[in-house]
């Protein structure tokens, strides 16, 4: 049985000028590290940035206490959730990134509340 693949010709007038369009985009290749080039924006100190919500130190202390009580150490509640202990260190810092499926998996394990209203 054949199967019909289309193919995309681009002629190279075209190709140039989309590559005016848009600048060539090139890898370049460091170390471990590929940065692709072209294309990409200068940021600004005047741009407006996504601000990232970390889980905040009241909720840090709520995760360390709740883990102390059970008697597990921040290595014992990592392998619990399939996460590294530098993870369960940031939490309980207030210094991580919110996560809400993380912390519902947390609270469970814990047994305390840690998202929804007034967490």
């Amino acid at each position: 049985m054949s199967h019909d693949i289309p193919t995309i010709i681009v002629n190279k007038a075209l190709k140039k000028e989309m590559q005016k369009a848009n600048g060539p985009k090139v890898a370049h290749h460091s170390g471990n590290t590929t940065n692709l080039t072209g294309g990409s924006k200068k940021i600004n100190a005047d741009d407006d940035l996504p601000q990232i919500t970390t889980v905040g130190r009241e909720t840090g202390q709520l995760i360390s206490q709740a883990r102390c009580a059970k008697g597990l150490k921040q290595a014992d509640l990592a392998k619990q959730l399939n996460v590294t202990p530098d993870i369960i260190r940031d939490y309980e810092n207030g210094t991580a990134p919110r996560n809400g499926n993380l912390l519902n998996k947390m609270g469970k394990v814990l047994g305390v509340k840690l998202t929804g209203q007034n967490v």
